[in-house]
């Protein structure tokens, strides 16, 4: 092999099946094979080898024919392992491109929870500030509604000291009219006590004397009653001295 050029010259053997005996290499043609390979394998030129294979003479075309199968089959394994390696690319890309959806389904659905959660929280503000806007609200109407009480109050504590002023005038007049009727009768019925208290007081006199009559009555028979028991305990006595 001459290392300044791309290109060597290699003997090409292929494998043989003989009914009588095992596989081996039986060496067919001297070609020209190329040395780059992708893998820093040495490959074959496809096309240096067919035109070789067609300048064979007839006592080594069993060789060719061998040759042939194999190059068949190793292009048919290309072509599956292409077919393959095609299918996994184009499932290698669909699986891109829906690692590619899902990061951007991700994305919308994080973009829609903190849209989601942006609203929830104005919700909760909004309905912070409606309570306390509810709140406000209620505490004035409670205010004014206690205003309300209170000026009643007072209007209901003038009109009762009004009435309490008219109700006393009335008395006043009332007791000034009843005087003038007390002023009218007062004489007749000063008179009438006076009679009505000395007919009492004569009477009770009259009373009393009777009183003194009974008392002086009773006095005097408790007197003769004690001088005729001492009268009596004389005479026991001085019959006793004398016996």
């Amino acid at each position: 092999m001459n290392p300044e050029n791309d290109f060597g010259i290699f003997s090409v053997s292929v494998l043989y099946r003989n009914p009588d005996t095992e596989y081996r290499k039986t060496p067919i043609c001297r070609t020209l094979i190329l040395t780059e390979s992708i893998n820093g394998e040495i490959t074959a030129d496809t096309e240096l080898l067919w035109l070789t294979f067609a300048n064979l003479d007839p006592s080594e075309e069993f060789g060719k024919e061998v040759w042939d199968a194999d190059t068949l089959g190793n292009r048919n394994k290309i072509e599956a392992m292409q077919l393959e390696l095609n299918e996994v690319k184009e499932e290698l890309k669909q699986y891109k491109e829906e690692l590619k959806n899902t990061k951007e389904e991700n994305k919308e659905l994080r973009a829609e929870l903190a849209h989601q959660k942006q609203l929830n929280a104005c919700k909760c503000m909004t309905s912070k500030d409606t309570k306390m806007e509810e709140y406000q609200n209620k505490q004035q109407q409670n205010q004014e509604e206690n205003k309300k009480l209170n000026n009643l109050m007072e209007e209901m504590k003038l009109k009762q000291q009004q009435d309490q002023k008219e109700t006393n005038d009335k008395i006043g007049w009332l007791n000034e009219d009843q005087q003038k009727l007390v002023s009218i009768d007062q004489f007749s019925q000063v008179q009438t006590a006076i009679s009505d208290l000395e007919h009492k007081q004569k009477n009770d006199q009259e009373t009393l004397m009777r009183l003194k009559s009974v008392q002086s009555m009773a006095l005097t028979l408790r007197i003769i009653r004690r001088q005729i028991s001492l009268w009596g305990s004389n005479n026991r006595l001085r019959m006793l001295m004398n016996n």
